[in-house]
């Protein structure tokens, strides 16, 4: 993958390369020169990155291709700008990921309307990757929210808790 400019990106610090994770982008055209802009630094740290202008061949079934790319992705990508929000296709594309249960993580590129924002993402932290932000900082939130399995955080947490209660059940016997 390489970056705007043709050069190849650097992996932002703390991000090592791992093997590649599908991810998902659902944006509306209006958001397309954001969502190229960077997977340059996600291919540079090995994340399959996933965008209809690269991934659906020219005369190929386009709302199948996108099916199938949401189905096999690990992680939706849903670009928040007032255009992606308002549009049916993002709409639908959304519900498919959530009826699939995939981890949804909202990029904000452009401003939106918070009363706007479909449920399923409005309740979510968002990350912001607009032009005012900065670029490497937000790209590492992105890495991080693709490689965090948060419900394994959170049973760890609990086992965790139950363990702690117990050890003190045990010393207080």
């Amino acid at each position: 993958g390489r970056a705007p400019g043709g050069s190849f990106a650097p992996c932002p610090r703390g991000h090592a390369r791992v093997a590649m994770a599908a991810v998902f982008n659902s944006c509306r055209r209006g958001g397309k020169g954001f969502v190229t802009r960077r997977p340059g630094a996600l291919v540079a740290c090995q994340r399959d990155d996933w965008v209809d202008l690269e991934d659906i061949a020219p005369s190929a079934e386009w709302r199948s291709s996108i099916l199938a790319g949401i189905e096999g992705a690990r992680a939706f990508v849903f670009v928040l700008s007032s255009d992606s929000v308002a549009s049916e296709e993002c709409r639908k594309e959304i519900d498919l990921a959530v009826a699939r249960h995939k981890r949804l993580i909202p990029v904000v590129c452009r401003d939106v309307a918070t009363g706007t924002v479909p449920e399923a993402l409005a309740r979510l932290n968002w990350i912001f990757l607009r032009e005012q932000d900065d670029f490497e900082t937000g790209v590492g939130l992105l890495l991080t929210a693709v490689d965090t399995d948060l419900e394994w955080v959170d049973a760890h947490t609990r086992l965790l808790e139950k363990a702690v209660e117990w050890d003190r059940g045990q010393r207080d016997a």
